[in-house]
Protein backbone atom coordinates (compact mmCIF):
# COMPACT_ATOMS: atom_id res chain seq x y z
CA UNK A 1 0.00 0.00 0.00
CA UNK A 2 1.50 3.36 -1.09
CA UNK A 3 0.64 6.56 -0.13
CA UNK A 4 -1.15 7.64 -3.00
CA UNK A 5 -3.46 4.59 -2.64
CA UNK A 6 -4.31 5.45 1.29
CA UNK A 7 -5.67 8.72 -0.15
CA UNK A 8 -7.36 7.91 -3.35
CA UNK A 9 -10.59 7.06 -4.14
CA UNK A 10 -11.33 2.83 -4.62
CA UNK A 11 -13.52 1.94 -7.26
CA UNK A 12 -15.59 -1.27 -5.27
CA UNK A 13 -18.81 -1.60 -6.29
CA UNK A 14 -20.75 -0.89 -3.58
CA UNK A 15 -23.83 1.12 -3.20
CA UNK A 16 -22.17 3.89 -2.12
CA UNK A 17 -19.75 4.09 -4.42
CA UNK A 18 -22.56 4.28 -7.22
CA UNK A 19 -24.46 7.05 -5.89
CA UNK A 20 -24.33 10.23 -7.72
CA UNK A 21 -22.03 13.16 -6.60
CA UNK A 22 -24.61 15.04 -6.24
CA UNK A 23 -26.36 12.78 -3.80
CA UNK A 24 -23.33 12.49 -2.09
CA UNK A 25 -22.46 16.01 -1.63
CA UNK A 26 -26.07 16.72 -0.80
CA UNK A 27 -25.98 14.18 2.25
CA UNK A 28 -22.34 15.47 3.46
CA UNK A 29 -23.79 19.29 3.51
CA UNK A 30 -27.51 17.75 5.20
CA UNK A 31 -24.48 16.04 7.56
CA UNK A 32 -22.97 18.66 8.62
CA UNK A 33 -25.94 20.96 9.05
CA UNK A 34 -26.97 18.39 11.80
CA UNK A 35 -23.99 18.61 13.55
CA UNK A 36 -24.54 22.29 13.99
CA UNK A 37 -28.18 21.70 14.79
CA UNK A 38 -27.96 18.69 17.39
CA UNK A 39 -26.16 19.22 20.76
CA UNK A 40 -27.82 15.86 22.38
CA UNK A 41 -24.38 13.95 22.69
CA UNK A 42 -26.37 10.77 22.47
CA UNK A 43 -27.66 11.70 18.89
CA UNK A 44 -24.49 13.40 18.24
CA UNK A 45 -22.81 9.37 19.27
CA UNK A 46 -25.59 7.80 17.03
CA UNK A 47 -24.48 10.37 13.82
CA UNK A 48 -21.11 9.26 14.55
CA UNK A 49 -22.34 5.50 14.18
CA UNK A 50 -23.84 5.92 11.21
CA UNK A 51 -21.34 7.58 9.58
CA UNK A 52 -19.02 4.27 10.83
CA UNK A 53 -21.37 2.00 9.20
CA UNK A 54 -21.35 3.72 6.15
CA UNK A 55 -17.83 2.83 5.67
CA UNK A 56 -18.55 -0.80 7.06
CA UNK A 57 -21.36 -0.77 4.29
CA UNK A 58 -18.77 0.83 1.87
CA UNK A 59 -16.02 -1.87 2.05
CA UNK A 60 -13.65 0.70 3.08
CA UNK A 61 -10.47 -1.05 3.22
CA UNK A 62 -8.58 -1.94 6.39
CA UNK A 63 -5.46 0.41 5.24
CA UNK A 64 -7.44 3.12 5.28
CA UNK A 65 -9.77 2.08 8.81
CA UNK A 66 -5.92 2.62 10.39
CA UNK A 67 -6.08 6.20 9.20
CA UNK A 68 -10.05 6.83 10.34
CA UNK A 69 -8.95 5.57 13.70
CA UNK A 70 -5.81 7.97 14.20
CA UNK A 71 -8.13 11.12 12.55
CA UNK A 72 -11.00 10.04 14.92
CA UNK A 73 -8.64 9.47 17.92
CA UNK A 74 -6.29 12.26 17.44
CA UNK A 75 -9.84 14.90 16.63
CA UNK A 76 -11.15 13.34 20.01
CA UNK A 77 -7.96 13.89 22.11
CA UNK A 78 -7.18 16.99 21.10
CA UNK A 79 -10.69 18.85 21.57
CA UNK A 80 -11.23 16.74 25.15
CA UNK A 81 -7.74 17.92 26.56
CA UNK A 82 -8.22 21.69 25.05
CA UNK A 83 -11.24 21.87 26.62
CA UNK A 84 -10.52 20.24 29.54
CA UNK A 85 -7.46 23.09 30.22
CA UNK A 86 -9.21 25.85 29.02
CA UNK A 87 -12.51 26.24 29.83
CA UNK A 88 -13.86 29.51 30.89
CA UNK A 89 -17.71 28.46 31.61
CA UNK A 90 -18.94 28.80 34.97
CA UNK A 91 -19.45 26.57 36.95
CA UNK A 92 -16.57 24.50 36.28
CA UNK A 93 -14.99 21.14 38.69
CA UNK A 94 -11.30 21.30 38.43
CA UNK A 95 -10.86 17.95 39.00
CA UNK A 96 -6.52 17.75 38.65
CA UNK A 97 -4.39 20.78 39.25
CA UNK A 98 -1.80 20.73 36.81
CA UNK A 99 0.28 23.91 38.09
CA UNK A 100 -0.48 25.53 41.35
CA UNK A 101 -1.17 29.33 41.61
CA UNK A 102 1.66 29.78 44.07
CA UNK A 103 4.00 28.38 41.52
CA UNK A 104 6.69 30.74 40.94
CA UNK A 105 5.99 32.76 37.59
CA UNK A 106 3.66 30.24 35.51
CA UNK A 107 1.56 30.25 39.13
CA UNK A 108 1.10 33.80 38.63
CA UNK A 109 0.77 34.54 34.91
CA UNK A 110 -1.85 31.74 34.35
CA UNK A 111 -3.80 31.58 37.74
CA UNK A 112 -3.13 27.88 38.24
CA UNK A 113 -3.56 25.80 35.94
CA UNK A 114 -5.93 23.06 35.94
CA UNK A 115 -8.33 20.50 34.59
CA UNK A 116 -11.90 21.00 34.14
CA UNK A 117 -14.96 18.14 34.55
CA UNK A 118 -17.02 20.46 32.63
CA UNK A 119 -14.49 20.64 29.85
CA UNK A 120 -14.11 17.12 29.41
CA UNK A 121 -17.50 16.87 28.71
CA UNK A 122 -17.88 19.70 26.24
CA UNK A 123 -14.68 19.03 24.52
CA UNK A 124 -15.97 15.42 23.81
CA UNK A 125 -19.40 16.55 22.37
CA UNK A 126 -17.27 18.96 20.18
CA UNK A 127 -14.74 16.51 18.84
CA UNK A 128 -17.72 13.62 18.46
CA UNK A 129 -18.96 16.66 15.72
CA UNK A 130 -15.67 17.20 13.81
CA UNK A 131 -14.35 13.56 14.11
CA UNK A 132 -17.77 12.75 12.51
CA UNK A 133 -17.59 14.99 9.56
CA UNK A 134 -14.25 14.20 8.84
CA UNK A 135 -15.33 10.04 8.66
CA UNK A 136 -18.42 11.31 6.56
CA UNK A 137 -16.24 13.68 4.42
CA UNK A 138 -13.34 10.73 4.02
CA UNK A 139 -16.54 8.68 2.73
CA UNK A 140 -17.41 10.66 0.09
CA UNK A 141 -13.77 11.56 -1.14
CA UNK A 142 -12.63 7.77 -0.94
CA UNK A 143 -15.86 6.65 -2.78
CA UNK A 144 -15.97 9.13 -5.69
CA UNK A 145 -14.64 9.54 -8.58
CA UNK A 146 -13.58 13.52 -8.81
CA UNK A 147 -15.30 13.62 -12.34
CA UNK A 148 -18.49 12.31 -10.89
CA UNK A 149 -18.00 15.27 -7.68
CA UNK A 150 -17.25 18.04 -10.78
CA UNK A 151 -19.99 17.37 -12.77
CA UNK A 152 -22.36 17.95 -9.67
CA UNK A 153 -20.98 20.61 -8.70
CA UNK A 154 -21.12 21.70 -12.11
CA UNK A 155 -25.02 20.84 -12.58
CA UNK A 156 -25.93 23.25 -9.15
CA UNK A 157 -24.59 25.93 -11.29
CA UNK A 158 -21.42 26.67 -9.03
CA UNK A 159 -18.84 28.86 -10.68
CA UNK A 160 -16.73 26.46 -12.68
CA UNK A 161 -13.80 28.18 -10.93
CA UNK A 162 -14.40 27.22 -7.53
CA UNK A 163 -16.27 23.81 -8.59
CA UNK A 164 -12.75 22.49 -10.48
CA UNK A 165 -10.89 24.09 -7.52
CA UNK A 166 -12.48 21.83 -4.86
CA UNK A 167 -12.34 19.21 -6.99
CA UNK A 168 -8.53 19.52 -7.73
CA UNK A 169 -7.79 19.63 -4.46
CA UNK A 170 -9.66 15.98 -3.62
CA UNK A 171 -8.06 14.91 -7.01
CA UNK A 172 -4.06 15.89 -6.21
CA UNK A 173 -4.24 15.06 -2.33
CA UNK A 174 -2.93 11.60 -3.26
CA UNK A 175 -0.22 13.27 -5.48
CA UNK A 176 0.53 15.40 -2.59
CA UNK A 177 0.59 12.30 0.11
CA UNK A 178 2.99 10.30 -2.14
CA UNK A 179 4.83 13.08 -2.50
CA UNK A 180 5.25 13.14 1.17
CA UNK A 181 5.64 9.49 1.69
CA UNK A 182 8.58 9.64 -0.77
CA UNK A 183 10.26 12.75 1.02
CA UNK A 184 9.89 10.70 4.07
CA UNK A 185 11.60 7.70 3.02
CA UNK A 186 14.30 9.93 1.69
CA UNK A 187 14.90 11.24 4.93
CA UNK A 188 15.24 8.11 6.66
Amino acid sequence: MSFRQLWEGTNNDTFFSRLDGRTKLCVLFLFALIMVIVDNPRTLFILFSISIALHIAAGTPVYKWKVLAVFILFGLWGSVASQALFFAQNPRTPILMLISPAFPVLGALTDGLYIYQEGIVYGAIQGMRSVSMIVLGLLVCWTSDPRQLLKGLSSWRLSPQISFMLVTAIRFFPVLAAEAGEVIIALQ
